[in-house]
């Protein structure tokens, strides 16, 4: 994979958002993460049923990891 493909600058993006909270995440910062991507507090209920239906026992936020991760690429290669 090379180095500018849309998934690796997505996790760029992430580590670069983690960083500027090295002292941990506040709850509003990382709803204008999901906000960012398209999520709101209506699909994060959605997210949440479904994953507990889908897999009761994953654990949520890397799950949510994955999804902020894939649609953030999924942007940036719309945007390409």
């Amino acid at each position: 994979m090379e180095s500018t493909h849309p998934l690796n600058t997505a996790f760029d993006r992430i580590e670069d958002f983690m960083a500027i909270w090295s002292d941990g995440i506040p709850p509003d910062a990382v709803e204008r993460l999901q906000e960012s991507v398209g999520i709101d507090g209506e699909l994060r209920t959605v997210f949440a049923q479904r994953l507990e239906t889908l897999q009761p026992h994953a654990h949520p936020g890397a799950v949510l990891l994955g999804l902020l991760l894939g649609l953030s690429a999924a942007q940036l290669a719309d945007a390409a």
